[in-house]
């Protein structure tokens, strides 16, 4: 708890840094006496020229600064077409309220450019705008580096983003798609020098986002925009590197950019584990492709999931792993937009792992360790073309195509041995699975936009069609031997499976304005989902397939939704208000070869919306969300057949599950003060599921897993985030503290008995940074993250672990052109549970000679110069706890050279290598060259 402490501690050091004294105040006129609206006032402090406050002149020409503390300050005064004028002020001034009087600016014939301090951020209404600019990188940093400098933004070690707590999900390049919606593409292959502003906002839906009604629907999102000098011109990079142990790594990117076209390239192909893809890459589309197989130790069945083949973890493992792509956005004419691209990858991953898991009972622990060694290889084809068509000001269509295709082949050889409750070897248990397969997917979508004469009046309409087929054959040769029985159950079997999913769409929405700024919307949708899912089950017998009756079976799923609703939105002042309410209709059908099995059941639902956003004053927003949802269950928790093609864990589908009902609730909270650029960030979200779907265990004597999914009573689930960030001045650091805690309370099936649980996960997380420091970059760094699990029934089965992660990282200019950097991070996986402490340290190095003008850059690095690099990943789930270690790459050294493709005007503002780096992380000087102050926030 310690850790803590000194967190909360900074805390409210950081906190103690306001001070409220005086206000500065004064008019502003020219030289005929005439008042200047809208002239800038800033604040400087005169022993660093750090910003200390800003204010606009109002239509008297008066300004204020508040809340200034007494001290040594310069005052700059500045209007279009005027000269600048400074007022020095010392503390002896501060004595109450620090009247200026009236100031007169003289008229400029001539404007010299000035140099300006700029705040970091801002907020557009429910954007917050980083200026890049501000938060300066290395050469050669990529979007990825300038993201991690961000507050409010943390980038994980997988690449993966979240911002004010939540999950990005897609990156935008000034407002157009990015290769598809993979955000990984962007960060990692476009140049932090190239980017202007980092906007963050919630993406709303197409229907949404025309209406202006909130549907619950969003996406959180980052635009990159770009510099000028990038959105006109031709840039890229080219790095190759070899190292030792045969590794290597290669990458390529081009892009030319024009107001009207924007053509973006990538190759990649590397064997050191550096993926320039997301999962859903991996897989194909989302949930439509991709094969996995499914339970614990010992022989797998596959299923279609969106998860990755063998359920491995790319991130551990030997990988290697190419990638090619074009991405095109184009301005056909005046009117049509076109959006096409196309990306390939491979991902070819060897695992070897170690998995430690531990079932729970109501009595006590199942242990089950487990040795898997394999290869997976997957081909992914992904392909998009979307069209905008502006017919005129009131008409615009949209129409939205995705393709996917992929290949797929998996095979392991898996080793487990299951102790039970009393401490004895209950079963053991050998596979080989051999699984090869493909998917192929296609989603389209249209849309029609209307706006009418009248102001505020719409009509929106949608169609969608999403299908997705997939294929693959299983193959298993397991041994299982059941020790107190004396007895072994050989299986080996081949599955032939073949799944396909439709799913047609349409919606219409018609806006009526009933006021000022007061709007009714009407609402109707119809969706209707099939599935079928055909399982054929061989037994070889002696090299002939032999059909399994019992096993193989056939089965489909219709399920048609109409939902009508209405919703009334509401404007005035700083409120914008969204309240709604939709009914939900539904049928559900399912049909089974197996039996007379028939499922028939409808699903009645009233589903009410809430939206709230205030915009408290340009710097602050808070954002208020309800909505609530019908969730139908999917076909494999529906199919009654049982599947026992992994002999220690049988499933069994439940064809009388109910459907979930989902409500949710999210809170977000944003502020920032301009002048001392402290910002906080808090997010809160909480849902609560009638009739969930959990998985009930059973286990029999020979410690033999059932599982079927049932539904409970309800399950809570919530969620917090809190991130804090401020400059300490005193000692040229920034300093970020955050906080998340998760809980969810429900119902959980153990061995066949119903028991209440909740979890308690907390993490905590501590950043210093140096700013102002021309030579080194220093960051320190501290993570902690708790994991907490009880239950009612026995607290002897409860639950719990910490994980500690301390970061070091450093970057330092030693001479021209030379700089040496180094990582460190200390990891600490604590003992409970897995019954020892895992620690390891991983040490990283390199040194780099940039050349001509930091055209080119020639790097030797070194990793895991302590071997100590180790592949943990520790899971709570509801039924069990688990430890898993797999192999890494370990330590390497390599060489790389890196060549940076300038063209046009961002040629010439390339640098020599030897410019002074402005201060970072809390403003630079800027010049915008036209003697303009800094714009006011939107």
């Amino acid at each position: 708890m310690k850790h803590i402490y000194t967190t909360l501690a900074l805390l409210c050091l950081c906190f103690s840094g306001f001070s409220q004294n005086s206000t500065i105040k004064g008019n502003i006129q020219d030289s005929t006496d005439n008042e200047l609206v809208g002239a800038t006032a800033i604040l400087y402090y005169q022993a660093d020229s750090l910003l200390a406050g800003f204010a606009l002149t109002n239509e008297f020409g008066q300004f204020e600064i508040p809340k200034v503390a007494p001290g040594n300050y310069y005052l700059q005064l500045s209007y279009i077409g005027f000269e600048n004028q400074s007022v020095s002020l010392d503390k002896d001034q501060f004595d109450g309220e620090v009247d200026l009087g009236t100031i007169k600016l003289k008229n400029a014939n001539i404007i010299d450019g000035v140099e300006i301090r700029q705040a970091p951020l801002e907020i557009r209404k429910d954007t917050i705008v980083y200026d890049a600019t501000v938060f300066n990188t290395r050469p050669n940093a990529t979007v990825e580096d300038l993201l991690k400098q961000l507050p409010g933004i943390e980038v994980e070690d997988d690449g993966s983003i979240t911002a004010q707590g939540e999950q990005v999900e897609n990156v935008l390049v000034d407002g157009k798609k990015f290769f598809g919606d993979d955000p990984k593409i962007a960060t990692k292959n476009l140049p932090a020098e190239a980017v202007q502003n980092v906007e963050v906002y919630d993406q709303k839906s197409e229907k949404a986002e025309f209406t202006g009604v909130e549907d619950g629907q969003t996406q959180k999102t980052i635009n990159l925009d770009l510099k000028d000098d990038h959105k006109n011109g031709v840039f890229g990079n080219i790095n190759v590197g070899g190292g030792t142990d045969e590794l290597y790594t290669g990458k390529a990117s081009l892009n030319r950019f024009s107001p009207g076209l924007q053509l973006s390239t990538i190759v990649s192909r590397n064997n050191i584990n550096d993926q320039a893809f997301t999962f859903r890459d991996y897989i194909g589309m989302n949930g439509g492709g991709g094969f996995v197989p499914t339970g614990g130790g010992g022989a797998r069945v596959m299923m279609v999931t969106g998860d990755v083949p063998g359920g491995q973890n790319l991130e551990s493992g030997i990988n290697t792993s190419t990638a090619a792509g074009v991405n095109l956005n184009a301005s056909l004419s005046d009117k049509t937009e076109l959006h096409a691209d196309y990306f390939f990858n491979q991902a070819d991953n060897n695992f070897e792992r170690f998995t430690n898991r531990q079932e729970l009972l109501t009595n006590g622990f199942i242990s089950t360790n487990e040795n898997n060694l394999g290869n997976s290889v997957s081909d992914n084809h992904r392909m998009s073309l979307d069209f905008e068509f502006k017919l005129d000001s009131m008409n615009q269509i949209e129409f939205n195509n995705r393709l996917v295709y992929s290949e797929q082949d998996y095979f392991a050889n898996n080793f487990s041995e299951t102790i039970g409750v009393d401490g004895n070897l209950s079963n053991d248990n050998t596979t080989f699975e051999n699984n090869t397969g493909d998917s192929f997917g296609i989603e389209s979508e249209l849309f029609y936009k209307h706006r009418f004469k009248k102001k505020g009046r719409s009509f929106f309409a949608e169609a969608g069609i999403n299908t997705n087929n997939s294929d693959f054959i299983n193959l298993t040769e397991a041994t299982t031997n059941l020790i107190e029985q004396s007895e072994s159950v050989l299986l080996n079997q081949q599955l032939n499976a073949d799944d396909a999913s439709t799913l047609l769409s349409g919606s219409v929405s018609y806006t009526e304005p009933v006021g000022e700024d007061k709007y009714l919307q009407f609402d109707y949708a119809l969706s209707n989902d099939t599935d079928n899912s055909d399982r054929d089950f061989f037994d070889i017998v002696s090299g002939q397939d032999v059909f399994n009756d019992q096993l193989s079976n056939e089965f489909e799923k219709d399920y048609i939704s109409h939902r009508p609703g209405m919703s009334y939105r509401f404007i005035k002042g700083k409120h914008n208000v969204n309240v709604g309410m939709a009914y939900e209709f539904s049928n559900l059908e399912g049909a089974t070869d197996l039996s007379s099995t028939q499922i028939d059941k409808d699903f009645n639902q009233l589903l009410p919306s809430f939206n709230w956003r205030i915009e408290l004053d340009d710097s602050k927003n808070l954002n208020f969300n309800y909505s609530s949802s019908l969730n139908e269950p999917g076909i494999r928790q529906l199919q009654p057949a049982v599947d026992n093609s992994n002999p220690l864990n049988v499933y069994v589908g439940n064809p009388n599950l109910d459907a979930e009902t989902q409500h949710n609730v999210r809170a977000n909270f944003f502020t920032f003060d301009r002048f001392s650029f402290t910002n906080v960030f808090a997010f809160i979200n909480a849902s609560y599921t009638a009739d969930k779907i959990v998985n009930a265990q059973v286990f029999d004597e020979n410690n033999i897993r059932t599982t079927t999914p049932v539904n409970t009573d309800g399950q809570l689930s919530s969620s917090a985030n809190v991130s804090f960030s401020k400059p300490i001045r005193s000692i040229r650091t920034r300093v970020r503290v955050g906080t998340n805690v998760n809980y969810t309370d429900g119902e959980v099936f153990i061995n066949g008995n119903n028991t209440d649980f909740n979890t308690f996960n907390h993490g905590y997380r501590l950043n210093l940074s140096n700013t102002n420091d021309e030579k080194i970059d220093l960051n320190l760094s501290g993570r902690w993250n708790f994991n907490n699990q009880q239950y009612a029934e026995n607290e002897a089965l409860d639950q719990s672990f910490l994980t500690q992660r301390y970061a070091f990282n450093t970057d330092f200019t030693i001479k021209e052109h030379w700089e040496l950097g180094s990582s460190m991070n200390y990891n600490v996986y604590s003992e409970e549970q897995f019954g020892a402490d895992n620690t390891f340290a991983i040490w990283n190095a390199y040194l780099k000679r940039s050349l001509w003008d930091n055209i080119a850059e020639v790097r030797l690095s070194v990793n895991d110069i302590l071997s100590e690099n180790t592949g943990i990943n520790r899971t709570n789930n509801l039924n069990y706890s688990q430890e898993e270690i797999s192999n890494v790459i370990g330590q390497y050294g390599m060489v790389s050279f890196r060549y940076n493709i300038r063209s046009g005007r961002n040629k010439e503002a390339k640098g020599d290598g030897n410019t002074p780096r402005p201060p970072r992380g809390e403003g630079r000087p800027r010049g915008n060259g036209d003697n303009r102050p800094p714009p006011p926030p939107q």
